[in-house]
């Protein structure tokens, strides 16, 4: 949320395109204290949304043109299988804390892996954490929000990663197995 106060700020100087941001319960008040620092009031910049949750994030992710995320499995499944273009933060390995979101700790460096993953096939754009700040974010979001050909290249990644028809294959194998 550090990060994003500094993102966010770049974005209220010049509003590029519209943010919708997921604070956490916790960062919520941290991050509107660290924009009233900054001298950004939200309710002058209807573009960019700070929200404690993003309770609709399905449609949110639908309508988005670029995801900011991290890598978890569950995440992944969900930015392949609506073809989304991202930019990816890995959360570190083990014992190293997150400065992100709530995720503070992985196992195996799964994360990063999983983003690779990803950006081989063109689809992620992949910052460590430990080269990551709200410049580097912001970056390399406007990289890929002002090249139409790149975004358009990415998604076609993305969807040629998505599996579709998750359930429906988890459902046959379990009938599989119990048969």
């Amino acid at each position: 949320n550090r990060q994003m106060a500094d993102f966010l700020a770049l974005e209220a100087a010049k509003e590029p395109f519209h943010h919708i941001h997921g604070a956490g319960k916790d960062g919520y008040p941290v991050l509107l204290k660290l924009l009233r620092e900054k001298g950004v009031d939200l309710a002058d910049h209807p573009a960019l949304q700070v929200r404690e949750y993003i309770y609709d994030m399905p449609l949110v992710m639908a309508a988005a043109d670029l995801v900011l995320c991290r890598a978890g499995a569950s995440t992944i499944a969900e930015i392949t299988a609506i073809a989304r273009p991202a930019v990816l933060v890995p959360s570190p390995n083990v014992g190293v804390p997150a400065l992100i979101v709530p995720s503070p700790y992985v196992t195996n460096n799964h994360q990063e892996k999983n983003a690779r993953v990803l950006e081989n096939a063109g689809g992620a754009a992949v910052l460590l954490e430990k080269d990551c700040s709200g410049q580097a974010l912001f970056q390399a979001a406007c990289g890929i929000l002002h090249d139409g050909a790149r975004r358009a290249s990415m998604e076609r990644a993305m969807s040629a990663l998505g599996i579709r028809d998750a359930t429906e294959r988890i459902y046959q194998t379990v009938l599989e197995i119990c048969q």
